[in-house]
């Protein structure tokens, strides 16, 4: 028995040459479509799900709610604050954002920009307004188990 690979639309499907005649080839037609559709939709609630945890940062920041921010820290974060830069235990990138927070209480958070880097890793460019001034902000995310991750965050000076 041979095998031959058919590439329909966005799909493989193998199939037995010995006995596949035209009308065979009919039936696998539409059944690759159903499997195109299927991979389709298996994909969206992943990116919905990105899209949730993105607005979820977001609105942790707007609210200035280091607590909620944190959820989303990978075990080791890199915290930029203007010119003060570390690595920091996700307990630690806490204080230090709550302490930032606490100096700088924010009144606005847009995401103005967002793209993809490479090895399943996204990223956010935002801006934060405070009665202090306003920052420029780097969201870093990497796709870790079922969601994404912090693995850094900068606030500089806009």
């Amino acid at each position: 028995m041979s095998f031959t690979l058919e590439f329909p639309a966005f799909a493989s499907i193998v199939w037995f040459r010995s006995g596949a005649t035209q009308g065979s080839r009919s039936v696998l037609r539409p059944l690759s479509l159903v499997l195109v559709a299927f991979a389709f939709l298996a994909v969206r609630p992943v990116q919905a799900q990105q899209a949730a945890t993105l607005q979820s940062v977001a609105k942790a920041i707007q609210s200035g709610n280091a607590r909620a921010l944190a959820a989303y820290f990978d075990q080791s974060v890199d915290v930029t604050i203007l010119n003060k830069e570390g690595s920091y235990s996700k307990a630690q990138a806490e204080g230090v954002i709550k302490d930032f927070f606490a100096k700088n209480r924010p009144s606005g958070f847009q995401i103005i920009h967002k793209g993809e880097s490479g090895g399943n890793a996204k990223y956010a460019i935002g801006k934060l307004t405070t009665p202090n001034g306003t920052f420029r902000t780097y969201i870093y995310v990497k796709e870790r188990g079922d969601g994404l991750l912090i693995q850094q965050l900068r606030f500089e000076s806009d």
